[in-house]
């Protein structure tokens, strides 16, 4: 039974559930063997098309449809299930990633407040030995700066 050939809904859902009650993983073997059984009984006494169909309303008659919407639905969860496993490994690397760009940033920042300390202090020792060398130049240039923010 092939799910291409199924020409409607029913025949489709017909094929699903064949699918899943032949499944190995889904099947007891209790409940294998008295499907074989019953396939075996009815296959020889049918003609070869009619034996597939004939096997699947047997199979369906074998299985309630709760069970089939247990197994579907358990199927789903373990989609989801798996989805969020690759999200939460997705998340761990992203993480990771930002991490290391947020430790390398720091060490960045840290660097940029050293180098400003040190030129800041280039300055004040400038400002000091220009202060000591051309005292009269500096207070007359810090009047002319006091006065003009006393216009604005």
């Amino acid at each position: 039974m092939n799910p291409d050939n199924c020409s409607g809904i029913d025949e489709f859902l017909k094929w699903d559930r064949y699918r899943l009650m032949t499944s190995p993983c889904l099947m007891s073997n209790n409940h294998r063997k008295k499907c074989v059984f019953m396939t075996d009984s009815f296959t020889s006494s049918t003609s070869v098309d009619g034996s597939e169909e004939h096997l699947v309303e047997t199979l369906m008659s074998q299985v309630d449809d709760e069970d089939i919407t247990t197994i579907i639905g358990l199927a789903q969860f373990e989609k989801t299930n798996e989805m969020l496993t690759n999200c939460c490994i997705l998340s761990a690397s992203r993480l990771e990633k930002a991490r290391k760009d947020l430790a390398e940033n720091r060490q960045l920042i840290l660097e940029m407040k050293s180098d400003l300390e040190s030129v800041f202090r280039r300055i004040r020792t400038f400002k000091q030995n220009y202060i000591t060398k051309y005292a009269d130049v500096y207070k007359h240039f810090e009047q002319q700066y006091r006065d003009e923010e006393k216009d604005e």
